[in-house]
């Protein structure tokens, strides 16, 4: 029997056109996977990066603010309506997890909170 042993592991018994055909789907798949994968990198958000405003910590998207911790000494807390030009719109699960906070003053342009 004449055949072919790939790295993989497989051998193709036969030769001629059905390992023309394997390798033609090979290259074919490959590049088909490839394609897919810098769609989905070309359109998947990008990653927001944690940043320090004052005793905040957040996160931006690009369009908008997540306030996602609280480094500050405690008690009454003004929250910013906007950071660095962007809209203050969320408070993340657990930014406020201090127990000397006596109070919290959330601005109007939040819309979420946890």
């Amino acid at each position: 029997m004449t055949g072919r042993l790939f790295a993989s592991g497989v051998l193709l018994a036969s030769a001629g056109s059905a390992l023309t055909h394997f390798t033609e789907t090979k290259g074919t798949t490959m590049k088909t996977l490839l394609a897919l994968l810098g769609l989905i990198l070309l359109t998947a958000p990008l990653a927001a990066t944690a940043q320090q405003f004052g005793d905040f910590t957040y996160s931006s998207d690009g369009t908008a603010i997540t306030i996602t911790g609280y480094t500050g000494a405690g008690g009454a807390v003004i929250i910013p309506d906007a950071i660095s030009g962007l809209p203050v719109t969320r408070l993340g699960i657990q930014a406020f997890f201090v127990s000397s906070l006596t109070s919290v003053t959330i601005p109007g342009s939040v819309t979420e909170i946890g």
